[in-house]
């Protein structure tokens, strides 16, 4: 999924702070934070983001930027002593955990801050601490690195991008990508409650309790606002005793469930009594390790929210009897 990377000189590599978006040592062609880009290329065997092609955010695109950083002097000493003639393609695959284990965490503690959930507590814990992640559209965290030609210049930076893909999730998507109502980049408007719903992320049950995306436009069970890792808020243990597939117990549920009741005001602004703070976990990346749980909003049995998003209306929505008409 990447591509890293070599070094000439580690030593001229420090430790993973991140790179000010004000800069004005960054050369203008670097890809800074907020930068929209158009299209994917294929590299090393896998896709990775192509970020050559910059695109107003207001056009559609497939990645937007949510982090700059220099990759860390260890990692890069690590790798050389690894594969001293091939830095870049070891950091490129798969085989390689000290680095892409350190990407997937740093990626997820910039999506947070970026989106502006930086200030959430979770049970006591910053939000970017416990690897909060927005959830925002059909967008799916990737990672990567400098250019050939940034490489070549000197530049020993990784970039964490979101890509957009609806097209397999809601059926009003006509193709990949995305369109920004405005100059900034989706992610950056993850707390505006105005952002228009087809930018939120719903779904309903069907009639096997299977989830389905839904556009928000349309009348809808729930809506996800944030996932949380749950080995960094209730321990491995914990998450190692879940069968996710199976079913959890009504105690398990209740758990997991915590965290949403109390953070999900603090983001939405107000709840209705007629609503609940709900949970979702599980799928293929569960069994891989990668245990979230996304907080969500939903309604109890029977009762289907009406078509928008709850950002900041959560207080006023106003439910509807389940039924055929209602497309749930």
């Amino acid at each position: 999924m990447v591509v890293l990377l070599l070094v000439s000189s580690l030593a001229a590599c420090g430790e993973s702070d991140r790179v000010d978006r004000r800069s004005a040592a960054a050369p203008e062609s670097l890809p800074k934070i907020g930068h929209c880009y158009g299209n994917e290329v294929q590299d090393h065997g896998g896709y990775v983001p192509d970020l050559t092609q910059r695109v107003a955010c207001s056009e559609r695109h497939l990645f937007e930027v949510t982090g700059v950083m220099k990759i860390p002097a260890r990692l890069l000493r690590r790798a050389h002593a690894t594969n001293a003639s091939g830095v870049r393609e070891l950091l490129g695959g798969e085989d390689f955990p000290p680095f892409s284990n350190w990407m997937d965490r740093t990626c997820a503690q910039a999506n947070v801050e970026e989106s502006g959930l930086g200030d959430l507590t979770i049970r006591g814990r910053w939000a970017a601490d416990v690897l909060v992640e927005p959830v925002v559209s059909s967008a799916y965290t990737e990672w990567s690195v400098a250019t050939e030609k940034q490489w070549n210049d000197g530049h020993r930076l990784a970039y964490c991008v979101l890509r957009f893909d609806e097209s397999e999730d809601s059926e009003d998507v006509r193709k990949d990508g995305v369109r920004s109502p405005n100059s900034e980049a989706l992610f950056q408007q993850f707390l505006d409650f105005d952002l228009p719903a087809r930018y939120r992320y719903c779904w309903t049950l069907d009639e096997y309790e299977d989830t389905n995306r839904v556009s928000c436009s349309k009348p809808h069970r729930s809506e996800s606002v944030f996932s949380y890792n749950v080995d960094e808020v209730f321990g491995k243990k914990f998450a190692n005793r879940l069968d996710v597939d199976d079913g959890i117990t009504d105690a398990q549920y209740e758990k997991l469930q915590g965290p949403c009741i109390e953070a999900l005001p603090r983001v939405m602004g107000p709840i209705d009594s007629d609503l609940l703070a709900d949970v979702v976990y599980g799928g293929w990346r569960w069994d891989e390790g990668h245990h979230l749980a996304t907080c969500a909003i939903g309604t109890y049995d029977g009762e289907t929210i009406p078509g928008h998003s709850l950002f900041g209306h959560a207080k006023e929505v106003h439910l509807l009897p389940e039924s055929k008409d209602s497309g749930v």
